[in-house]
């Protein structure tokens, strides 16, 4: 099992301030991207966040309009992030969500399940609870940036010693092998590239963003229970 680097009260404390700081001009070309993906469901109105840290990205999203949630497994995230916004947070396992099927419209996992020991399992249930589709931010292993984090983690402590970064071509094998026999809907952009700031159809981008339209043959309740489940 991967050792959690945020469920530390001192790694909590101070991890928003990489946005507010370092990671300002990264993460408003990331939200320009992710809220480009949100037009691929257009009738949404709320929106699960698996993964959701100190709630950075829920209060944003509460923030464009949606009813938002956060869902995350380290206590210490999640008191950090009732301290700063008034979204409801649910302390749960990303694999175990404790909600009804398609009872949201959207379940978003904004660079979580890079830390995830069950990507498949986390993947499933959010396929399960959300109504309209998933929406995606991924660390991409294919850019200049992706290897630039993995090799600064060998040389000093980095939270990305322990991540799995990913392609677009795993993710998207992933996401297609859960809908089987049913095809996807799959958008999807890239941004973070060395020197420019743009959000482009290339898969070389430091961020991925993906937005799942579930098909509408397994909506209305036909996907009503995981085919995986958390491990013991």
């Amino acid at each position: 099992m991967k050792r959690n680097p945020f469920e530390q009260i001192e790694m909590a404390s101070v991890y928003e301030k990489w946005y507010e700081e370092a990671g300002k001009k990264a993460v408003a070309q990331e939200k320009s991207l992710l809220l480009k993906l949100l037009r691929e469901f257009p009738d949404a109105k709320s929106i699960l966040e698996v993964g959701s840290g100190t709630g950075y990205f829920t209060r944003w999203f509460s923030e464009q309009g949606f009813w938002s949630v956060g869902v995350d497994n380290s206590e210490a995230m999640l008191l950090e992030a009732r301290k700063r916004g008034d979204e409801p947070y649910v302390l749960a396992e990303a694999c175990g969500l404790p909600f009804e099927s398609e009872s949201v419209d959207v379940v978003a996992f904004i660079t979580s399940l890079e830390f995830m020991d069950e990507i498949i399992s986390a993947l499933d249930e959010g396929i399960r609870v959300a109504r309209q589709g998933l929406l995606l931010g991924i660390l991409n292993k294919s850019s200049h940036l992706g290897v630039w984090r993995k090799a600064l983690s060998i040389i000093k402590e980095t939270p990305y010693a322990s991540a799995r970064f990913f392609t677009l071509g795993e993710i998207k094998t992933v996401l297609e092998d859960l809908f089987a026999p049913e095809r996807p809907q799959i958008t999807w952009e890239s941004t973070l590239f060395p020197l420019i700031n743009v959000n482009a159809k290339l898969p070389w981008g430091g961020f991925l963003g993906v937005a799942v339209r579930k098909p509408k043959e397994i909506r209305g309740g036909q996907n009503e229970s995981s085919s995986y489940r958390c491990s013991t």
